[in-house]
């Protein structure tokens, strides 16, 4: 299964811009989020949790994720999720701006403008060379 989501205004809604949560057992899941805005929803911006039997490949690249309620962009789960954010600008959120949890693997390019919210980061991010 996959989703591709490119130059896209993703805003005010009453629960998360992206929540992919609950992934099937024994699913692959690849999400691409490319060039968008993901703003003023309700509960968060982009979350994804995959349980020990999913695979989940995330890539969230130059989007503004910006003041959304909750954690602009989250990943919880097995080591099977793999989210990869570079390019982004990340502010004014009311929770997390980049958030790690469990054993999901998150990396970040380190080009990412994280500023502003809560908190902004949580858990492990893990560098990401650019070449």
């Amino acid at each position: 299964m996959s989703l591709t989501v490119n130059d896209t205004v993703i805003d005010g809604n009453a629960n998360y811009a992206l929540d992919a949560n609950q992934i099937a057992s024994s699913t692959t899941v690849s999400i691409a989020v490319t060039g968008s805005v993901v703003s003023r929803n309700g509960f968060g911006g982009i979350v994804v949790a995959s349980p020990t039997s999913s695979e989940a490949h995330v890539t969230i690249t130059r989007n503004a994720i910006i003041r959304n309620q909750g954690d602009a962009l989250s990943a919880t789960g097995s080591a099977n999720l793999h989210v990869i954010a570079t390019g982004n600008t990340i502010t004014n959120n009311s929770g997390t701006g980049m958030r790690q949890d469990i054993s999901a693997v998150f990396y970040s390019s380190g080009d990412n403008v994280v500023q502003g919210n809560l908190f902004e980061t949580s858990g492990t991010l893990t560098p990401l060379a650019k070449y």
